[in-house]
Order: C-alpha cells, then sequence, then structure tokens
C-alpha cells in the first residue's frame, strides 16, 4: 500500500496536457478510418481533386463551412493515404484537445488523479446525454471546431472576451452549427451577468470576422436551397429518415423513450445540481452560466421536435436541421469540470484514490486492447472484398460506374476509397443540401428496389444513371447482366 500511496503522489505531478494525449491515443488513434473520416476525407481529396472520381454525384456539393477544412485536408491527400491522413490530424487533434485541457485544468487547479478518471470515464461514454453528439474520436470538420472551443473556455476564463470571440469565429470556420451554438451560449451568458459592453464588442467582432462564411453560406447554401421539391419534403428526409438520433428525436413517443428519455432526465438533473451548487461554489460565473444555457436550449427544442413530428407534418424539420441538441457534448464536459471544481475542496482519503487509481488503469488497459483488436485483428477480416475492390481499381476502367446491392454499410462506405471509382449512392454520405438530398433520396430507393427485386431493375440503374457494374452477394441471372468475377462471397457483374 505504501508504494500505492507513493505512486498516488507521482500522479499528482504528472502535466495534464500529456496525460490527455496519452488516454486520447492509446484509445483513440487507430489506422481504420470512421464512417465519417470516410465522408469528409473523400469529399476533400474530391474537392481539390475532381479527376479523381470524373463526375462524382456522391461526392461533391458545396461544403458549407467544411470549405477550410476540404483546402487543408484536400491538399494533404494529394500526397499521403487516407490512413496517413486521418492518423495524422487526429494526433494534432488531439494535440490541441491537450493543450487546451491543460490550460483549462492547471487554471482551476483540478485534482489529477480525480480529473484523469472523469476524463476516462466521459472518452467512453456516449459524451452526451442524448440526441448522440461527441467531442473526442474521429478526425472530422467539427472536431477541429471543438479544438477551437476548448481554448475559447480557457481564455473566458481568462476574461479575454475578444480573443475568445476570436477563437470561436475560426471555430466557425470549420463547423458553423457547433460554434455558432457555443456562441449563442455565451451571448446569452454575457446578458444574464449584464457583461453589456463584453457583449456588443463580441458580437460585433464576431460577425465581422464571419461575413464572409456568412455571405458564401447565403449565396451558395440557404438561398439555392428548396424545402419541398416535386412535394417531397427534403428536409424531412434529412431528419426523420437519415438523421433522427441528431435531429427529429421525437419522430415517434416510442422512438423518444427508448433512445432519449433517460438523457433527457439526466440533463434536468444536471441542470438542478447546477443551480443548486450555482452559489456554493466560485467557479466563473461566465462559464456555469454558459453550461446552463447550453444545457437547456436542447430542452427547449423537445417539445419543437415533437409538435413537429405530431402537428407540423415534419414541416418544421427545416429548424430540426439547424441541430438544436448539438451543444449537449460541450455542454456535458462543462459540467464535468464544474463538477471537478467542486470535488478539488473535497477531502479523498488515500483509500478511495487507490480504488480510483485501480479503476482507471482497468479501463484505460481494456479501453487500449479493445482499440488494438478493432485496429489490426477485427478490422481487415474481410479479404475478399479487398482482394474484390483491388481487382476493380487495378483492372477495370477508370470511368466505370458502380451500384452496390445487399453489402454491408462498412464496406459501402469504404468501397469508393479503396476501389478509386464512383459508387451510385453511399446511405452513410448524407449530403446537406436541397437538391442533392432529394436525388440520394430516389437513388437509395432504386438501390432498394434493384436489392430486392433484382433483374430489370438493376438494368433500370444503368438506363438511368449510366451505372456499368454491380457488386453483390447474390447470385444473378437476367438477360444483359454478366458475371464477370467472383470472390466469394461477392459477385462481380457488367451490365450491358
Amino acid at each position: 500500500m505504501k508504494f500505492l500511496h507513493r505512486l498516488l503522489q507521482q500522479i499528482e505531478s504528472i502535466p495534464f496536457g500529456w496525460a490527455i494525449f496519452f488516454l486520447l491515443v492509446i484509445q483513440k488513434v487507430s489506422p481504420i478510418l470512421t464512417g465519417g473520416e470516410e465522408q469528409y476525407l473523400a469529399y476533400a481529396k474530391q474537392a481539390i481533386d475532381p479527376a479523381w472520381i470524373n463526375q462524382s454525384f456522391t461526392l461533391t456539393e458545396e461544403p458549407g463551412s467544411r470549405i477550410v477544412f476540404q483546402w487543408i485536408v484536400g491538399f494533404f491527400l494529394k500526397f499521403f493515404s487516407f490512413e496517413t491522413t486521418a492518423i495524422t490530424f487526429r494526433l494534432l487533434n488531439f494535440a490541441a484537445y491537450s493543450i487546451a485541457l491543460h490550460y483549462i485544468f492547471n487554471f482551476l487547479k483540478l485534482p489529477r488523479l480525480v480529473t484523469f478518471i472523469a476524463f476516462e470515464l466521459f472518452l467512453i461514454s456516449r459524451q452526451s446525454f442524448f440526441a448522440m453528439e461527441w467531442i473526442f474520436g474521429g478526425f472530422e470538420p467539427k472536431t477541429i471546431s471543438y479544438a477551437f472551443l476548448l481554448f475559447a473556455v480557457y481564455t473566458l476564463l481568462r476574461q479575454r472576451y475578444i480573443l475568445a470571440t476570436i477563437l470561436i469565429a475560426a471555430a466557425t470556420y470549420f463547423h458553423f452549427l457547433v460554434a455558432g451554438w457555443f456562441f449563442l451560449a455565451i451571448c446569452i451568458s454575457l446578458l444574464i451577468t449584464r457583461n453589456w459592453r463584453e457583449f456588443g464588442q463580441s458580437l460585433l467582432t464576431y460577425i465581422i470576422l464571419i461575413t464572409p462564411l456568412l455571405f458564401y453560406l447565403i449565396q451558395y447554401i440557404i438561398l439555392p436551397s428548396q424545402h419541398i421539391i416535386n412535394d417531397i419534403n427534403v428536409d424531412a428526409v434529412y431528419c426523420y429518415m437519415r438523421l433522427p438520433h441528431h435531429t427529429a428525436i421525437a419522430k415517434s413517443w416510442q422512438y423518444f423513450a427508448d433512445n432519449h428519455l433517460i438523457g433527457m432526465i439526466n440533463t434536468l438533473v444536471t441542470i438542478g445540481l447546477l443551480l443548486y451548487f450555482k452559489k456554493k461554489i466560485t467557479f466563473p460565473p461566465l462559464l456555469l452560466n454558459s453550461c446552463l444555457v447550453l444545457l437547456t436550449l436542447p430542452l427547449l427544442f423537445i417539445p419543437i421536435a415533437f409538435i413537429d413530428s405530431y402537428l407540423w407534418n415534419q414541416y418544421g424539420s427545416i429548424f430540426l436541421k439547424m441541430y438544436p441538441f448539438r451543444s449537449l457534448s460541450i455542454g456535458c464536459f462543462l459540467a464535468l469540470i464544474i463538477g471537478l471544481y467542486w470535488l478539488k475542496d473535497v477531502t479523498i482519503s488515500k483509500s478511495i484514490l487507490s480504488i480510483i487509481f485501480i479503476l482507471l488503469t482497468g479501463l484505460v488497459v481494456a479501453q487500449s486492447i479493445k482499440n488494438v483488436k478493432h485496429s489490426f485483428i477485427v478490422s481487415d477480416n474481410d479479404t475478399a472484398f479487398n482482394l474484390l475492390t483491388t481487382h476493380i481499381d487495378k483492372k477495370l476502367p477508370s470511368n466505370s460506374h458502380f451500384a452496390l446491392l445487399d453489402i454491408s454499410h462498412s464496406h459501402e462506405n469504404e468501397f469508393i476509397r479503396k476501389a478509386n471509382r464512383e459508387n451510385l449512392v453511399v446511405y452513410k454520405f448524407t449530403p446537406a443540401t436541397s437538391q442533392k438530398i432529394y436525388h440520394w433520396q430516389h437513388r437509395l430507393g432504386d438501390i432498394h428496389n434493384a436489392s430486392y427485386k433484382k433483374g430489370p431493375y438493376i438494368l433500370l440503374l444503368k438506363a438511368k444513371y449510366g451505372v456499368t457494374h454491380i457488386v453483390s452477394k447474390s447470385e444473378i441471372q437476367y438477360n444483359g447482366i454478366s458475371l464477370i468475377k467472383t470472390i466469394s462471397p461477392y459477385y462481380l457483374y457488367e451490365l450491358e
């Protein structure tokens, strides 16, 4: 026990930044791309190199606030593989997180061991009470935005409001909604605390800094948007069909009860605790109020989500498409920091600290083993699919146009990257612009028909979209559809 107690004393001298970076790297760095990385890295490569998948439907659309992300990452992809790019930028992202959290935790003088276990628990959790938003994971435009926001939190702790606003504006250029909801919470908090001067300066600075992005978004995203196309509510397609877990959380009472009700209750409990301890701790009031706003705003939109689902016939999807529940994750993380700040004045016995250390060690080891298994054992077990995509890449014409039938979503996500060929539609790669959503939905419907009705519906894909080849796990016998390669369990067909 003496050794363990000495070890606990040593832990209290470990720099926050290095410890956080270690926890992130050992559990979250992997050569396996997430679905989001497959999507956004492919968009970035296509934007910089349009000849990669010539005249691609799946990979081309107005980037919106991804535009800076696509310039930076797309340039990197000209020289490096998707896997190298994803690992490199995850490491850079994690380094930025670690530096920002190092400054935040040091400023607040948080106890190290308790902070490490709390961070670990947050890391392995859903990182949000409901609606499935997250901060720490793969590499996407929003993760760069969150890195800037964490630095903004530190500058707000130091009451450097203009610098914080500049950082939030920088975050907006990587993800408009992540940074936008956060800035709204800060503005509301400045009004609550009657910091009129800081509110005016921050608002003016933010508007000036994001004006170029606003002009671009208005001209190319907002004004061209059509909410109803040929009697189809494309906003409802986006929210209710593809992303109800993020947006249309009240698409039915049962869906809400099964997936979000407990999270809503947890949010209410957290808000209650924050209000109870608000006058008992000396945590900076601006950030404490901001945390309350970040947690409260999503609750205000829950009734709107139900009204839209049951009374508005889903025509309120235009509001849900703004991801009003997105602020929950950063709100939860701020609540965690506030809880740790309260705990720093609580005396914890060495026995409890020893238990915490053992728990932390066990969690980190278990999660690290899980990450290694995912990266090097489980991930590449479908050799047949890899052989098939290699054959397609090396042997078939570069302008071949594919449709994938009865293929898993994970293989569907990675097909374009591995085969370097167009895929008719990818469920994960949800477009954001209305016209693209409209056509994306129709393509999904045609793929569904081709998967189950075969024959003439497959040939319709060629007539309608110019599809030249089919990949399927099913044997297909029909005039005009020729089997050209079999790598069990996959069949490669050519449409004549």
